[in-house]
């Protein structure tokens, strides 16, 4: 009886515990970003994907669901919150003289004035933590209580989500984010990002130099994932087996086959027009990587992409060196690279119309199957030294259906096999004879 008297009592404690832990909520009102802020005043539509707290509860962070920015915030201290919402009463005391008499008692008796106070008080200077950008409060709150973000029942002399949370500075992202997280720091603010490229972003949130409360977020580091974010479309060999070239939407990795390691990320997309000055006159447009091969040397490899276009990559520096668009009028399935003669162990690389040491003209070339039921063929032109080899296109074989696979019968041949896209049609063609 004693052992079930204590439980009873036990029980009854833990529950009074529980009820008077159960606090009634209330909302705090819109957390909104400054009017000098791109996107702030409320002019933002972006709703909050995910919210995160530093370690030390001493800033947050919010994810925009539109993609590539995180909002970094102060979290106030109960003195600094109590000084901002004595300042926002005191103020929207001030817009509303002429009113009321008795409105204007209660704001002074919540600011902690006597309710006739006059005087110095209500004109004193603009302190530390007063600037021009920050708003009241007042106006925030009754747009969000009309969008219905604020309950009816808001006290608007409580403390304010504004009055806890001080804007610092935006997170800008190369790519879109999947999620971030605040790094253990203590003197500095340090915020991981990982992105839709399977690649990780750190950016620091610093003071600018010579300011009071202006703050800036840079990227301090970037890393690379390696894998592909996305499905693999193409695979292709070096000639001497030590690299191999993955492709996929909007990138191609090169790989070291003999530690499987990645050496590098290779961003598919159309390089800016070259004008008579050399420089570019058109934003780059990403492409999506359907198959793939090397060129001779293995300094260079050829990719056919869905938009229709071939591109030209280094493979050392990662750029596009030559971009043939709009090469079909529909995505290129499948690539293939005649090569020339090999020497002595050693691959030539000869330009177009140049006759060997037997008097023989021979030349590099590609062919490409399409969806646009074509298969063309590409001579490969050396070019100079600071564009790199370019595509001259030869000739057209028309086909009835599309052409998913295409092949050289071997490095040199003069035959050349395509593949319907039903698989149920194969070609054999002599390029000499077309």
């Amino acid at each position: 009886e004693s052992r079930k008297k204590r439980t009873r009592r036990l029980r009854r404690r833990r529950e009074d515990s529980e009820e008077s832990e159960l606090l009634p909520l209330r909302p705090m009102g819109l957390l909104t970003l400054p009017a000098n802020v791109e996107g702030g005043g409320g002019s933002s539509n972006a709703s909050a994907k995910s919210v995160h707290f530093h370690p030390s509860g001493r800033y947050a962070g919010v994810h925009q669901s539109d993609g590539k920015e995180v909002l970094i915030f102060r979290v106030r201290s109960k003195e600094e919150s109590r000084k901002k919402r004595t300042r926002r009463l005191r103020r929207r005391r001030e817009k509303g003289k002429g009113g009321a008499g008795g409105n204007n008692a209660e704001a002074d008796a919540a600011a902690g004035g006597a309710p006739g106070a006059k005087g110095k008080k209500n004109k004193r200077k603009r302190g530390i933590l007063d600037s021009d950008s920050e708003s009241d409060g007042e106006d925030d709150d009754a747009a969000a209580a009309a969008a219905g973000a604020i309950a009816p029942q808001h006290d608007v002399e409580a403390v304010s989500a504004q009055d806890e949370f001080e804007y610092l500075a935006t997170i800008r992202a190369s790519h879109r984010l999947r999620g971030f997280s605040f790094l253990p720091t203590r003197k500095s603010i340090r915020v991981a990002c990982a992105l839709s490229t399977n690649s990780i972003e750190v950016h620091a949130v610093k003071k600018v130099k010579g300011t009071a409360d202006v703050y800036e977020a840079t990227r301090v580091r970037s890393s690379d994932m390696y894998g592909h974010p996305t499905g693999i479309r193409s695979l292709a060999l070096s000639s001497d087996d030590r690299r191999c070239l993955s492709v996929s939407k909007n990138v191609a990795k090169v790989w070291n086959v003999g530690n499987r390691s990645c050496l590098r990320s290779l961003p598919l997309a159309l390089p800016p027009r070259r004008d008579g000055s050399g420089r570019g006159g058109r934003r780059a447009a990403h492409c999506y990587g359907l198959c793939s091969a090397f060129l001779p040397g293995n300094a260079h490899a050829a990719v056919g992409t869905r938009e229709g276009h071939l591109l030209i990559l280094d493979v050392d520096s990662g750029d596009v060196v030559h971009a043939e668009e709009n090469a079909h009028d529909g995505a290129i399935w499948s690539l293939d690279v005649k090569r020339p003669l090999v020497k002595s162990g050693t691959m030539r690389f000869q330009v177009q119309g140049e006759e060997d040491d037997m008097g023989e003209s021979e030349s590099i070339a590609v062919v490409t199957g399409s969806a646009d039921k074509s298969v063309k063929f590409w001579d490969l032109l050396r070019g100079d030294d600071k564009h790199g080899p370019e595509l001259e296109h030869s000739r057209t074989l028309k086909m009835s259906d599309d052409v998913v696979a295409v092949r050289y019968s071997h490095p040199s041949a003069e035959s050349v096999a395509e593949t319907d896209d039903r698989g149920a049609s194969k070609r054999m063609v002599f390029v000499s004879t077309l």
